[in-house]
């Protein structure tokens, strides 16, 4: 993938996550099916949860909005979902 650009997600002062924008108008653009320039082609968000009930519900409910997700254990403790 060709990016153009990053956003850095910020909220009270701390960095929750990255937005990624893909490069527009080049030949490898137009040879991938890359999003136009205003939609993000990637975004990455952190957040901390009060208990792990918490945390595993979060989960479930992006789980249901997204089409196909997975889960990866970034460390011990820490579980990303794609």
């Amino acid at each position: 993938m060709r990016l153009a650009r990053v956003q850095v997600l910020r909220q009270g002062g701390t960095t929750i996550g990255c937005r990624f924008f893909a490069l527009q108008g080049s030949p490898l653009a137009t040879s991938e099916r890359l999003p136009g320039p205003k939609q993000p082609v990637v975004q990455i968000t952190s957040s901390v949860f009060a208990d792990a009930l918490a945390a595993h519900n979060a989960l479930v409910r992006l789980a249901d909005a997204g089409t196909d997700p997975d889960q990866y254990t970034i460390r011990v403790g820490i579980v990303g979902v794609a």
